[in-house]
């Protein structure tokens, strides 16, 4: 079919398109930003966790120095963390504004995203809460076990069950806050993502979409309602947006 027999609103705008190579670009540079962060992360603990098994312990003020290094890694975790979120949704924005303007073109046919086993997001999302629970309890153990400016020999049982119960504490911590301040702007985004998919036009009109999108009360939440409301597989996120 040629451009000259589609309709006007379906004709390919230069200016449009260079919108959306720029929106492009930017979506797969949120995702290389959270990999080349993730890397210097692990390059930056290994070379602490490596420093830390060539301390000498029976000097004490390296308990102190493996303890103040256990704390920055502990901070460390906690700004990939930051990271990682601020990043996502940063994609969830950028792939919006491609499928808003394909929307435009009739053409979100072409953007198809088949169910995955994993994700990326999520995984380095977990991957941080894991590792925050874990320097934790390393802060813990090297501020908090040493008895006499030595590390003990051995640990006992209810210590390792009280680190286990730590870790088990912090990652449930820091999951629940993510849930509870994060995680609903991610879902509004992969709902609307799920109705711009669907759409042949219909969601172009809306010139404040991502004000629209904060605005349960929308027309724009009533025109996703109406198009994701007969998919079994958006039913639970949309009764998280509308309990």
């Amino acid at each position: 079919m040629s451009e000259d027999s589609l309709g006007e609103e379906q004709k390919l705008n230069p200016k449009l398109e260079t919108i959306l190579k720029e929106h492009w670009e930017h979506a797969r540079f949120c995702e290389y930003e959270m990999i080349l962060f993730t890397s210097i992360y692990g390059a930056i603990v290994a070379g602490a966790l490596v420093f830390m098994s060539r301390m000498d312990y029976k000097e004490p003020i390296n308990f102190a120095l493996a303890s103040l290094l256990s704390l920055f890694l502990l901070g460390l975790s906690a700004l990939g963390f930051g990271v990682v979120i601020s990043q996502s949704l940063g994609h969830h924005n950028y792939i919006l504004n491609v499928l808003m303007i394909l929307d435009c073109w009739k053409k979100t046919r072409f953007y198809k995203n088949p169910k995955k086993p994993c994700f990326l997001k999520k995984s380095c999302r977990q991957f941080y809460e894991i590792t925050i629970a874990f320097f934790g309890i390393l802060f813990v153990y090297y501020a908090f076990f040493p008895s006499d400016g030595k590390i003990p020999d051995t640990v006992s049982f209810g210590q390792v069950l009280l680190l286990i119960v730590i870790f088990l504490s912090l990652f449930a911590s820091i999951e629940k806050l993510y849930q509870w301040k994060w995680e609903i702007y991610s879902i509004k985004r992969r709902l609307f993502m799920a109705a711009l998919r669907k759409s042949k036009g219909e969601f172009c009109k809306y010139d404040n979409w991502d004000e629209d999108l904060e605005n349960e009360d929308s027309q724009l939440w009533k025109d996703i309602r109406a198009k994701l409301g007969s998919d079994e597989q958006y039913a639970k996120l949309l009764k998280k947006v509308f309990p």
